[in-house]
């Protein structure tokens, strides 16, 4: 189950691990967050990488990933983002 908004911390959780990852051949040094630790409201700015034990989610740079009430991750461009 994931925390209300009371339980998360304000913007982003701490990233577990920083990883280099290419995009578009270019070099990332990019954030790795536990998705189990993610809550209700907390938003990553990509470029980031989200694991969990069945999937991995990539937000690629100039995007914006936001964890919806459901636990659902909502990824959008950055520039259509309303962050």
């Amino acid at each position: 189950s994931f925390p209300k908004d009371s339980d998360s911390k304000a913007g982003v959780r701490s990233e577990t691990d920083t990883r280099v990852v290419f995009f578009e051949g270019q070099r990332w040094d990019t954030p790795i967050y536990a998705r189990n630790v993610l809550g209700h409201a907390d938003k990553i700015m990509g470029p980031a990488v989200i694991e969990e034990t069945t999937s991995t989610t990539v937000v690629p740079p100039r995007w914006r990933c936001k964890v919806l009430t459901d636990g659902t991750l909502d990824i959008v461009r950055q520039l259509e983002a309303k962050v």
